[in-house]
């Protein structure tokens, strides 16, 4: 017995975990007996990790499993989930080993006894492909993220989507054997069309959020701003001129307040930088519902360098919050600038620098932006909308 009551066995080359949940609210029509095993590159992948947990939601009780790829997490991702997890050990080192990974994770799909495989993410869906075959079950992948190699040099901030021949290859080839391509954004349908997919084989699916929550906007006075940081703090989500944007902001007059999810690499180093610049600083940990156990906020920061469209986001204009972005990826369908929220390059940090100052300096324009923020996720990302799609899309995939 593993902590917090969950069941674990350890071999070499995977780890077990077991947790299963009682009793939930089913508030769709289900889709029925089918067993589906989600694919992920780690359960640290928190957008992803959404797109799991709002699946799962459509899927009887016990019927839902989870394969992690990449043992990247930190553990504390595993106590969200109610669904069984096996998460492989395979290293980095070996991502483009199509038969050494794919035979791990087709172990995996027999254990569950799988009718259908759901993937995500570049990393997850090649090998996702290869074992769904070999197991002879449909596959279903959701296109939601960029190779991790880039990572390394993405402050140069270029085009992070940019795949090598090698990777093109594999994804066009296994591109024939899925059933259903779904699509986080329309950026990144653009992106797959550039590189040959077809454009009547991709779906555009906006995962959504839950849009039945509490309003969290702050009502500051003229001249402060309280900023949500709740996203995991990683390269890819914070440009090198967001600290910089703080302290010009703090020197122009602003007093700037930062709530800051405790989470990623780069945690501990962005909370250092901008107390250093001058901002206060209040740390959450990112167990289980932040949006719950925080005081409201007067916008969400996200200060990224590539993005599908970002499941925080939501969650912040759902809760009338409006959003300070990065105009990367597919953030854009969501926050308009100027209506829902403000938009700047992300290596910018005067721009992001002013908007800190105008929306401090505006609780009006707050107001507006926040409201408009709820509208269009009633609108455009309900969350109950796409679990409608997905139980069409996995009953289609298993009766071919």
């Amino acid at each position: 017995m593993g902590p917090g009551g969950v069941h674990w066995t350890k071999s070499r080359e995977l780890v077990i975990f077991s947790r299963f949940t009682t009793a939930r609210d089913y508030t769709l029509e289900q889709a029925g007996g089918i067993s589906v095993t989600h694919v992920l590159p780690s359960i640290s992948f928190g957008g992803l990790l959404e797109h799991v947990k709002a699946a799962t939601k459509v899927i009887e009780p016990g019927r839902s499993k989870l394969v992690s790829i990449f043992d990247l997490d930190d553990g504390r991702a595993v106590k969200l989930l109610d669904i069984e997890l096996v998460r492989l050990r395979v290293p980095l080192s070996r991502y483009l080993d199509l038969e050494y990974v794919g035979e791990r994770v087709a172990w995996a799909l027999r254990h569950f006894s799988t009718d259908l495989v759901h993937s995500y993410h570049f990393f997850a869906d090649i090998y996702a492909v290869s074992a769904a075959r070999q197991c002879r079950v449909p596959v279903i992948q959701t296109v939601a993220g960029i190779p991790q190699r880039m990572w390394a040099n993405i402050f140069e901030y270029r085009d992070v989507w940019d795949w090598t021949s090698e990777e093109v290859r594999i994804a066009r080839h296994n591109h024939e054997f899925v059933a259903k391509t779904l699509v986080v954004s329309k950026d990144m349908v653009g992106r797959l069309q550039r590189y040959g997919f077809p454009a009547n084989e991709l779906s555009l699916s906006y995962l959504g959020t839950d849009v039945d929550v509490p309003m969290l906007r702050a009502a500051s006075q003229i001249g402060s701003l309280r900023l949500g940081f709740l996203h995991r703090v990683e390269p890819i989500k914070v440009s090198p001129a967001f600290v910089p944007a703080v302290a010009l902001a703090v020197t122009a007059g602003v007093s700037v307040e930062v709530v800051i999810a405790n989470h990623g690499s780069l945690a501990s180093e962005l909370i250092r930088g901008l107390a250093e610049a001058g901002a206060t600083i209040d740390v959450v940990e990112p167990a289980g519902d932040v949006w719950g156990r925080i005081a409201p906020v007067d916008a969400l920061v996200l200060p990224s360098l590539f993005e599908g469209v970002p499941i925080t986001v939501l969650e912040a204009m759902a809760r009338g919050v409006p959003v300070l972005a990065s105009a990367v990826g597919g953030t854009p369908e969501a926050v308009i600038d100027g209506v829902t929220g403000v938009l700047v390059h992300p290596n910018d940090c005067h721009s992001l620098s002013r908007a800190i100052v105008r929306l401090a300096g505006d609780p009006e324009l707050r107001s507006r932006m926040g409201s408009a923020s709820t509208r269009l996720v009633r609108q455009k990302f309900n969350r109950a909308d796409h679990l409608k799609d997905l139980i069409s899309v996995y009953r289609g995939a298993v009766r071919q």
